[in-house]
């Protein structure tokens, strides 16, 4: 009767045991989980915020950065600027999983124009950036506008 009553006692503390540890490894996995998914969102950020900042020096003007930016009817211009939106593969889509929002601040300089953008990139519905930085552009002879 002794042996019975030890074995299941020990039996009942290694099930204990052993739930206690599948659960907390069920939290370490769930918490890697979301810091690899914002770490994917970050890189996404960032080589969408690379490329606007690419698009702002090759741009003459904001009209050409619209031009350069504009796929699927992807941006639109408001108050603040330019935004353009892209889904969770990085391509050009109107209704986007980030939108990228770009400045474009001229001002005159002798010679020509300093062009000040801040880009920043967020997640559809957000209000905090995954993303942000700034960036200039000098454009010889011509006025920017």
């Amino acid at each position: 009767m002794r042996r019975n009553t030890a074995f299941y006692i020990s039996t009942l503390f290694l099930l204990l045991l052993f739930m206690v540890i599948l659960a907390i490894l069920t939290g370490v996995f769930s918490q890697a989980r979301q810091k690899s998914i914002e770490a994917q969102q970050l890189t996404a950020a960032t080589e969408l915020a690379k490329n606007a900042a690419e698009a702002v020096s090759a741009a003459r003007d904001q009209a050409g950065l619209l031009t350069l930016l504009t796929q699927n009817s992807n941006t639109y211009i408001d108050q603040t600027g330019i935004c353009a939106a892209y889904d969770k593969d990085l391509q050009p889509s109107a209704e986007g999983f980030y939108r990228v929002y770009i400045t474009y601040e001229p001002e005159a300089r002798p010679g020509g124009t300093l062009v000040n953008s801040i880009v920043t990139v967020k997640t559809a519905g957000a209000a905090e950036a995954l993303c942000s930085l700034s960036t200039a552009v000098y454009i010889r002879g011509e006025r920017a506008g």
